[in-house]
């Protein structure tokens, strides 16, 4: 794990984040499916979602999360 690396139970609020996973299913218009794929956050907000494992920068704090799928923008009601 590198400085910046955290686990994905660690809190990381007011961060900016790289998070990978081993799916990002976006809901945007066109239904697009990242495998592997990414997140960037900065400032609370998604700013890219792409494919592949990108290098951080030296103000990410990057997150692992393996082979699971990822959902952002997903707001699960039930809880």
């Amino acid at each position: 794990m590198t400085p910046n690396q955290t686990t994905p139970n660690q809190t990381t609020l007011n961060q900016n984040q790289l998070i990978y996973a081993g799916a990002v299913i976006t809901m945007n218009d066109h239904s697009e499916i990242f495998a592997p794929g990414y997140l960037r956050i900065a400032q609370d907000k998604i700013i890219e979602i792409g494919s592949g494992r990108p290098a951080p920068t030296d103000a990410e704090t990057v997150q692992d999360f393996g082979d699971d799928v990822l959902l952002p923008g997903f707001v699960n009601t039930h809880h």
